[in-house]
Parts: structure tokens; sequence; C-alpha cells
């Protein structure tokens, strides 16, 4: 009650009378009293969702913590949260009284409130008694008198329920049930997000191990200047030679894969690809950790890798292939350079024409860098007669063949010219003669003329345009 009063005085200051009211104000004071726990309930239930959505929490402490939650804000004996299990709602977490104990199963056709629960709907009832429940014979279900239940919703699927019981009739209010749907809602957003997380984690694990077991050697590079390894398979490490912890630690990344003449051409190229432009069938030459040179057909993507862009690329070793289509162009080089010279035998007029012709074709056709033949002069030695240098040329007294080819490129010595068979043979370094001048790893045959009896005229000579291996 608030009892409020003023009293009335004279003149003199005297008291005359008292005059005054009381008011009946219990119910404002309730309203109160509601409003401020209504208050701390929304309180209690955001720390709740900012706690259990916390993925460093282990799912059954969270669970643990729903249940103490729903006993305490429905001021209820028990509280009691179950998931579904095949046709059984098993017991995750328990607090207080009649309740089952966690583990517990019970089957679908046993329970009262999972035929309204697994539409979605709440439950309510303040008197299981008066409403004609069948609780069976469980003593532990015949005391229930009050029941409040709420579904757990997961991904638009009943996954469980959360449940709050009490020995007493009338024991919940719709505000109760509010509360506790509030915290099954949590719950199931809760739930959700653990599996989306846990379908990441599946997700990024299985991409790994794909990463990582795949048979064609990948890596995943820095899109920066440093281009740095970020990641690296075991197919590269068993391509290259190196450990992953050496990739990963080299200071130049890629670069130090390349050629050294390559380096410069390369560096320019991967710098000025556009992140978001895909680059496929790209032809490389890396160099192996033994020195060894493989060709490598390239193939990148840009990616977001730990925060960062990064090109995710993968290699295919086409040294082999490569090595195959040369020697099959050179074989179809090959002969169609026979066929021509066939044909220049056809129509030769003379020996000097016939020669011409074919050291002609030797060039154009078979793709050689020089063709030369030269015959051997009557000194003691016979040497070859030198032909001059550049094409179509001849110096006044010179009696061979002109060179054709490369035209700062100067016959060679013919030491074997005077042998009766074809070889082949390679240059040393230093050795400067024609494959000095056409380069240091290339080679080429000699075919001596002669009848088998007699010492050979002279020699024919081809330099090719790629490296002869022995």
């Amino acid at each position: 009650m608030l009892d409020r009063g003023f009293v009335i005085r004279d003149t003199q200051g005297q008291a005359l009378r008292m005059v005054g009211g009381m008011a009946d104000i219990s119910e404002r004071k309730l309203v109160a009293q509601e409003e401020a726990q209504e208050a701390q309930v929304h309180a209690d239930l955001v720390r709740v969702q900012q706690r259990i959505s916390s993925l460093e929490l282990g799912l059954p402490e969270v669970l643990q913590h729903v249940a103490q939650t729903a006993l305490d804000i429905c001021q209820a004996e028990g509280a009691l949260l179950e998931l579904l299990e095949g046709d059984r709602l098993v017991a995750q977490a328990a607090v207080g009284q009649l309740v089952r104990t966690p583990g517990s199963a019970l089957p679908l056709s046993n329970s009262l409130l999972w035929p309204k629960l697994q539409q979605g709907s709440p439950v309510l009832c303040n008197d299981t008694a008066a409403q004609g429940w069948n609780l069976g014979d469980d003593p532990l279900r015949q005391q229930v008198r009050s029941v409040l239940a709420a579904p757990l919703v997961c991904d638009d699927t009943v996954v469980g329920t959360l449940k709050a019981t009490s020995s007493r009739t009338d024991s919940f209010s719709p505000r109760h049930l509010a509360h506790l749907q509030i915290l099954a809602q949590s719950l199931g957003a809760m739930l959700r997000l653990r599996q989306v997380a846990a379908q990441l984690r599946e997700s990024e694990q299985q991409y790994k191990l794909l990463f990582d077991m795949h048979p064609q050697p990948m890596w995943v590079r820095a899109d920066d200047p440093s281009l740095r390894f970020l990641a690296v398979n075991q197919a590269m490490q068993a391509q290259y030679g190196y450990s992953a912890q050496e990739l990963l630690r080299m200071g130049m990344g890629m670069a130090d894969l390349w050629l050294p003449e390559e380096c410069a051409q390369r560096s320019a190229e991967v710098r000025n690809y556009p992140h978001d432009q895909a680059h496929n069938g790209l032809l490389h030459r890396h160099r192996r950790k033994d020195g060894s040179v493989c060709e490598m057909k390239i193939s990148s993507r840009g990616i977001i890798f730990n925060g960062q862009p990064a090109r995710q690329v993968m290699a295919t070793d086409v040294t082999e292939r490569q090595q195959t289509q040369r020697e099959l162009s050179r074989l179809a080089r090959a002969q169609s350079m026979l066929s021509s010279c066939n044909e220049a035998l056809v129509r030769a007029t003379s020996e000097a024409t016939l020669l011409q012709d074919v050291c002609r074709m030797v060039v154009e056709r078979g793709g050689y860098r020089l063709g030369w033949v030269g015959f051997a002069q009557n000194d003691a030695q016979r040497s070859p007669d030198r032909c001059p240098r550049g094409r179509g040329q001849r110096l006044p007294g010179a009696t061979g063949p002109v060179l054709v080819g490369a035209p700062s490129a100067r016959p060679g010595s013919g030491r074997h010219d005077r042998a009766q068979r074809p070889q082949r043979h390679r240059a040393r370094r230093g050795q400067h003669h024609a494959a000095g001048r056409l380069g240091r790893s290339h080679g080429g045959s000699g075919l001596p003329r002669g009848d088998g009896t007699a010492p050979a005229r002279g020699g024919a000579h081809v330099w090719p345009a790629v490296p002869v291996r022995p």
C-alpha cells in the first residue's frame, strides 16, 4: 500500500486536521518486477547466444550450458535437451530432477510430445493429469505435472527438443514458453553454424588431400614480385628433386627453377599476368635440383591463399613428348630432303650443279644450319679443299663446291673425310671450327666419297640446328 497525507493548520500554525489517502500499488509493483525480470532474462539469453556461438566450445559443453539456462529462465525443476537419432530421441544434456539421464533414448512412438514438436509447434501444459496425459508406468514421468517443450530446428528440419518440467501445476506461463523458444532457436542456429564449419573443414581437408596427392606437379606461388612458393605437393617434390622445405625456403621462389638465360624473359612474363586471368598450355623449361632440364606445360589461375593474392599452378612434364615431336619433325624433314635430293640427281647436268643443289636442299628442306662438300687435294696430307665463307660464293682458285648454310661458319678439319664410312662427331669446348661457330653443343655427320678401294676423294658434312645426342 502507498500511504500519502498532509496536515491542515490554522493561522497560528496549530494542526487542525490531517487529510490523506492510501492506494494499492501491488499490481504496479508486480509489473515493474516482471519488467526487471524480463530485462534480466533477455540479457541472460544474449550472453548465452554469444557464448554458444563460439566454435571453441565443445558441443557437449554447449548443450549442457543451454539445458542449465533453460532451467533458470523457466524456473523449472528439470530441463532436458534431446537430439533425434534415427527413430529415437537421445538425451544429450540434463539438469535438475524429473528428467532422463544423458545417453538414455526414448522411442518416438512413446513420446507424447513428438507428434506436435515434429511439426515445429511448441508445447505448454500446466496440468498433465487434467489433460489426461498417459505418462505410463515410469515413476519419474508420473511426477511431472507441468511441461514446456520447444522444437530444435536446424536448416528447416526438426533435429531435437528442449524441455522444462515441474512437479507443480501452473508452473509455466506463455512468457516462459517464449523464452524457451528463443533459447531453442539460438541453439538451432548454433548447430547449423557448426555443421557449416564442419563441412568447410572437411572440404578443406579433402582439397588439401587432393592437392597434396595429385599425380601432377602442383604448387601455389605468391602473386607478387617475390614469386615465392606458398605450398607444394608431393608430385612437384618428386619432379624437381627438392623437399617441400627447400622449395618453400627458396629465396627467389619460382625464378630459382628457370634457366639462367630465360630468367629475365620469364620474370617479365609472369609479372604481367592479370590476377583474374587464367593461363593454360604455356611451355616452360625448368631446371631440376640435379641440373637436368625438363620441359613443362604450365596452367595457372589466380586465387586468394591465406588472405593474399596467389596463383595456383599445375604442370605436366612434356620433355619426352617434345623430344618425340622434334624427332618426328626431323625425320619428316629428312624424307623431304632425300626426295628433293633424288629429284636434283635426276635433273642434274653436272657434278658441281648436283652438289650445289644437294647442299641447298640440306639447308632449306632438311633444316640443317650448314651443309658442305669438300674434295681432298693432292697434297701429302690429302687435306680437304677449303670452301670459302659466304653463301653462293667461291674464292679464286678454289676447286670444291661452294658453302651452303650459315655464312659465318667455316668447314671442319676434314680429318675423317678420308674414312670409308659415315661418322658422327660432337664439338668440344673451345674448338674453333664450324661447330664452334654454330654452337658448341652442335654436331654433324660426315659422308666420305670413295669406291671402297681407292682413298676417299673428300667428304660431305651437315650441321644440325639442334644438339645431336651421342
